[in-house]
């Protein structure tokens, strides 16, 4: 089962997270992670044994916002 986590922006938030996916790990022992979020989100967590593929989502940045989220949808589409 491949599942898909939204982190949150902030480092603390992001390390709160933590043990939520430590219980989807237990409840689904097969499961495969993808990772979306902030840059320090990502490095704290992109080590764990379940992860496959990380994101780090910069749609905040400059440009039109819309356009860099769909581009992203589709790059985890592809996992």
């Amino acid at each position: 089962m491949k599942i898909l986590i939204i982190l949150p922006n902030w480092l603390g938030d992001a390390l709160m997270a933590s043990p939520a996916i430590e219980h989807l790990c237990t409840m689904h022992p097969e499961a495969q992670l993808t990772l979306v979020g902030s840059f320090v989100s990502i490095e704290a967590l992109k080590h764990h044994p379940k992860v496959i593929a990380s994101y780090i989502d910069d749609t905040k940045k400059e440009g039109w916002r819309l356009k860099k989220y769909s581009r992203l949808c589709q790059r985890c589409r592809r996992v």
